[in-house]
């Protein structure tokens, strides 16, 4: 299989399985209708893509401009993208009364 495509489905698969994960057992989404459902999950996947580009700046960044090793920069910001999608998800995403717009 190409290894951009194999890639494309690991990401797009992950990010599907984390929304199912965090909007049943971490946040339990109060959506109550397909509607409701779908732009939660447009949302999270905006939010995911965002905090993709933040770690793949982050990480340039801290291995590029600062001269850090890559793996420790890495390391650094994966600590900052958790946080962010927690963030993310709790403030934009699975908001309470995002359920009865």
């Amino acid at each position: 299989m190409n290894l951009v495509i194999a890639n494309f489905i690991s990401v797009a698969t992950s990010i599907i399985f984390a929304y199912f994960v965090n909007s049943r057992f971490v946040f339990c989404s109060m959506a109550e209708n397909f509607h409701q459902r779908f732009q939660e999950f447009v949302k999270f996947v905006s939010a995911r893509l965002s905090t993709m580009v933040i770690e793949i700046g982050g990480v340039w960044f801290l291995a590029e401009v600062l001269h850090m090793n890559d793996m420790i920069g890495k390391f650094i910001i994966q600590f900052v993208v958790l946080a962010l999608n927690y963030l993310f998800s709790k403030f934009l995403v699975f908001t309470k009364n995002g359920a009865k717009e």
